[in-house]
């Protein structure tokens, strides 16, 4: 909906910044002190959160593009 309770928009916003911090540091390189200074930090989390994210591993870009594909299908034949 285009107008959503500000406690859920509060909700994706946090979320929002919690991957870029762990795209930043498990994916793109940053340094944790420099992603805190642009995501805040968030050492805080569940450690089942905190053990997936450090699992991330960067693809090829066609292995990503074809998971990416693979996955919004299956979401739109739910839909």
């Amino acid at each position: 909906p285009d107008d959503l309770p500000g406690h859920v928009t509060a909700a994706i916003k946090s979320a929002d910044r919690i991957a870029a911090y762990f795209e930043a540091t498990r994916l793109a390189g940053f340094e944790t002190t420099e992603a805190r200074t642009f995501f805040g930090a968030h050492d805080a989390l569940p450690q089942t959160v905190l053990d997936v994210c450090q699992n991330l591993a960067p693809l090829p870009p066609e292995e990503a593009q074809q998971t990416f594909l693979r996955a919004f299908e299956s979401v739109s034949e739910v839909r």
